[in-house]
């Protein structure tokens, strides 16, 4: 008689091994994408749909449920995205395109950038293209879902297409996107890993008074 089918829930120890594996999937892929072999975008696209946009049903992305189960709050330092208030309506008419949020750190090195969790960053509004915002996350889901991160897709955004083919000096302002939100995924990994591999230990030493005594030969 066939068993019946069944799944288990991995230990956290091999969560944390596939963590580890996904981070230095996205180190590599951001080296060589730098590199120019912009190939690796799928790879790249792939590893942060998995670790922090996983949205499958019955998925949960890896980084972002890890940290979670750690009790450790991933945070980040960004300028303000988009919707910043200071950018006036007219020139939300007029622009074509505004980037904004970069850069991202872990530790606040420009006055104007905001501290803010991971995971609310991944749906700050971080691109302005023909009037429309568009954040991180969504950045990761064309990249993953419609061009070989997860699937290659027979349609496409017309939007994502477009900023594809856009290049203003010889860049490609949305590899450039996803180059810097793979980094900042990595730094907050890393974080996490760190905190997971690293402990202190306390120790309070007594050493009772002592008293000489008298000795006689």
């Amino acid at each position: 008689m066939r068993r019946p089918y069944r799944e288990l829930g991995k230990p956290f120890a091999v969560r944390t091994v596939e963590l580890t594996q996904g981070l230095q999937l996205i180190a590599d892929s951001i080296g060589r994408i730098r590199e120019g072999e912009t190939r690796y975008l799928a790879v790249l696209s792939g590893q942060l749909r998995s670790l922090v946009a996983e949205r499958s049903k019955g998925a949960v992305p890896l980084l972002l449920d890890m940290a979670e189960k750690f009790g450790k709050k991933l945070t980040i330092h960004c300028m303000p995205g988009t919707d910043d208030p200071t950018l006036t309506e007219a020139l939300r008419k007029d622009v074509i395109l505004h980037v904004s949020g970069f850069p991202v750190t872990l530790e606040r090195q420009f006055p104007g950038q905001r501290e803010m969790s991971l995971s609310t960053f991944l749906i700050e509004p971080l691109i302005l293209f023909r009037g429309t915002n568009y954040s991180a996350q969504n950045i990761i889901e064309w990249y993953a879902n419609k061009a070989g991160g997860a699937h290659y897709s027979t349609n496409i955004p017309e939007d994502f297409a477009a900023l594809m083919s856009l290049k203003l000096l010889d860049i490609q302002p949305l590899v450039n996107l996803i180059v810097q939100i793979g980094q900042a995924t990595l730094d907050s990994g890393r974080t996490l890993i760190k905190a997971m591999v690293d402990f202190e230990v306390y120790a309070l030493v007594v050493i009772p008074e002592q008293r000489e005594e008298a000795r006689f030969v």
